[in-house]
């Protein structure tokens, strides 16, 4: 059914009023990122390292950590 049940949506998805997910574009970009970089070989400090220094920011709005990339992927 697509359904939220609490907490912050993932990175990449927003919720509508029915509470199902909808693709954040702006934020699917770092999300896209991530999977490139990841599968290029790239760590996860190093990916983190990268997307802040591009400007992306996590759900939050604060710098990526290796774990956000961990539960990212």
């Amino acid at each position: 059914k697509c359904l939220h049940n609490g907490g912050i949506p993932p990175l990449g998805y927003d919720l509508n009023d029915d509470n199902t997910y909808k693709i954040n574009e702006e934020e699917a970009k770092s999300v896209k990122l991530i999977y490139k970089m990841y599968l290029d070989g790239r760590g996860y400090a190093t990916i983190a390292d990268e997307l802040n220094a591009l400007g992306f920011t996590n759900k939050l709005g604060k710098s990526f950590k290796k774990t956000s990339i961990r539960d990212t992927l």
